[in-house]
């Protein structure tokens, strides 16, 4: 199975609202699911479909469940995905200042002005993303000499954050 970060939300929930309108599966409630229990409604439903009706099943509902679980499949088939959108290594789906942001770093050699202004948001905005994508992907951001940034991987030894000690000098 994929990654959580690479399955959009939007596409997960438009594919159950179509299965449960069709009438083909189960009837599967999305609302307040976090994302893995969406996945497990999704994929009882596409599995639990009768074999007569299997051809009114949306194709890119049977394309998403595809993608997810792209891995576990015993024949490699190449998928072309047309429904599906483009996604980010990050995450981030493509028409998204988020998106536009992590190729632009990929990408390497950018100031947090020209990221600011090709994305029409904030130095703010980038900076927090950069936190993000720091903490949730394990990557650094290497300043140069010049002021361009640049993303590494983060070695396993180095620490996060430099604070203070939590020692106890009078002991």
């Amino acid at each position: 199975m994929r990654e959580l970060n690479q399955i959009p939300d939007i596409v997960l929930r438009k594919c159950i609202r179509a299965m449960n309108e069709s009438g083909v599966a189960p009837i599967g409630k999305i609302v307040t699911l976090k994302k893995p229990d969406m996945i497990k409604v999704f994929a009882y439903q596409i599995e639990h479909v009768e074999k007569g009706k299997k051809w009114k099943i949306p194709e890119y509902a049977v394309e998403l469940y595809n993608f997810i679980f792209e891995d576990e499949a015993e024949e490699k088939i190449p998928l072309r995905y047309r429904y599906m959108p483009k996604m980010s290594p990050f995450g981030s789906r493509e028409g998204t200042q988020a998106y536009i942001i992590d190729e632009m770093f990929l990408k390497g050699g950018v100031t947090l002005a020209e990221v600011a202004q090709a994305c029409n948001t904030t130095i703010r905005r980038i900076k927090n993303h950069m936190n993000s994508v720091r903490v949730k992907h394990n990557k650094k951001f290497v300043r140069g000499s010049d002021g361009r940034y640049y993303i590494r991987d983060r070695r396993e030894n180095e620490k996060g954050k430099v604070g203070r000690s939590t020692t106890n000098l009078f002991e």
